[in-house]
């Protein structure tokens, strides 16, 4: 098994910065959904109609906004894109610190979701500017890193601070997390456009739309990762949400909760960190992808198993289920990752990640609608049993194509060589 270092690319000047500018600004962004909630349910004493639609406003843009704006994000300097929409987000912040009700807040939401639907794929295509192909797998992996650290450390932090002060202090600190992001931003060098790039001014807007689309209608393992990356948020989205009770299911108190979710996180880190450390997994990202969505729905089985009585109470043994299960579903995200960098070329990498995203997003904004109505209908068991089967259904199909197509390009290596 071929092993590299996974945090060797922060040798590189460039990349470490960018990786610096992601850290902060995933930070700030945890910690804003913790305060929105937090503002929304306990300042305001707003019922789940209110959150349900911080949520929708929130995952709009990235339907919308994000693919309709993607030329420009491909036309323009990248580092002048995530400079000026970082800064905008600062100002949008100082909005949450002093916003009056439910419908500015909503407004602001949608705004700064906005910013970040434009500020996501120019960071993504400044990284394949500075990092070398070779060294793809191991960007993705540090990515996720940083998405799964963050997604434990800024809740935590959060919550605690939500003892001693109101949610606008919360606010406050993510204000300065993006404005730590914006001055490493400024220290980044001008990303130089090659004869490619600049030919792209030239076409219409929507020729140079639809071009995104088409690359990965062509491309089929972009489009196949894609694809395996979309049904599979729209699964994760169904139970997403059932993790509170989920755990009265199994047999465990308050802080039975939150060491699964702990597990879950922590798992995640280490997958992610395994993903980059040992990188074989390049030459067939879609057999790993694939193996990774069974695994997933076997351990998921488990869990839904347990809704029925099976090895209830026993803590250990569900923070071992649910941190396999965040380890392996980084055989997901760190694949997707590296295939979307590797694939797409980078003057069109804001595009294709843009459209992406959307796909993503409204599964989002999808799955915990259904989730919730099948929950009610055929109890919480049904749900986790449900994504479990779809799971292993998804990687059993995607694996069967893949080793076909592998089998129909050696006959016909073998037949071309004859």
């Amino acid at each position: 098994m071929k092993k590299s270092q996974t945090f060797s690319l922060l040798k590189r000047k460039d990349f470490r910065l960018l990786f610096s500018v992601q850290v902060f600004s995933s930070f700030g962004t945890w910690l804003d959904l913790l305060a929105i909630n937090a503002l929304i349910s306990f300042q305001w004493g707003l019922d789940l109609r209110a959150n349900a639609a911080s949520v929708i406003v929130m995952f709009l843009p990235y339907i919308v906004i994000g693919p309709l704006s993607s030329v420009w994000i491909d036309r323009w300097d990248q580092k002048k894109v995530m400079m000026v929409s970082t800064l905008f987000r600062v100002m949008v912040i100082l909005g949450f610190f002093v916003t009056p009700n439910i419908w500015v807040l909503l407004a602001l939401i949608f705004l700064k979701s906005s910013l970040a639907s434009v500020f996501e794929p120019a960071r993504q295509s400044s990284t394949r500017k500075v990092v070398p192909n070779e060294y793809m797998a191991e960007a993705s992996a540090l990515s996720q890193i940083v998405v799964n650290v963050t997604k434990i450390v800024a809740p935590l932090i959060g919550g605690g601070l939500l003892v001693l002060t109101k949610p606008q202090m919360i606010f406050l600190i993510e204000g300065i997390m993006y404005g730590m992001a914006l001055m490493l931003i400024f220290k980044l060098p001008a990303f130089e456009k090659g004869g490619q790039e600049n030919c792209i001014a030239k076409a219409s807007y929507w020729v140079d739309f639809k071009e995104g689309f088409s690359l990965i209608r062509s491309n089929r393992l972009l489009l196949s990762a894609i694809s395996i990356t979309s049904i599979s948020m729209f699964i994760i989205f169904l139970y997403d949400s059932f993790f509170a009770p989920l755990s009265l299911s199994l047999g465990l108190d308050k802080t039975g909760y939150g060491l699964i979710s702990s597990a879950l996180g922590a798992g995640s880190v280490t997958g992610s960190f395994l993903c980059g450390t040992y990188t074989n997994w390049r030459k067939n990202p879609l057999r790993f992808m694939s193996i990774g969505r069974i695994i997933s729905g076997v351990f998921m089985l488990l869990v839904g198993l347990g809704c029925y009585g099976f090895v209830h109470g026993n803590l250990l043994f569900w923070m071992i289920v649910f941190a396999m299960i965040g380890c392996v579903g980084t055989a997901l995200f760190v694949p997707y990752g590296f295939i979307l960098t590797s694939e797409t070329p980078s003057n069109m990498l804001g595009r294709v990640s843009a459209f992406s995203t959307a796909v993503q997003s409204a599964s989002s904004l999808l799955a915990p609608v259904i989730g919730s109505l099948l929950g009610k209908w055929l109890g919480l068991a049904s749900v986790f049993t449900v994504s479990a089967v779809t799971f292993i259904l998804l990687g059993s199909v995607s694996l069967f194509i893949t080793n076909n197509k592998k089998s129909y390009e050696k006959k016909n290596l073998v037949k071309e060589q004859a």
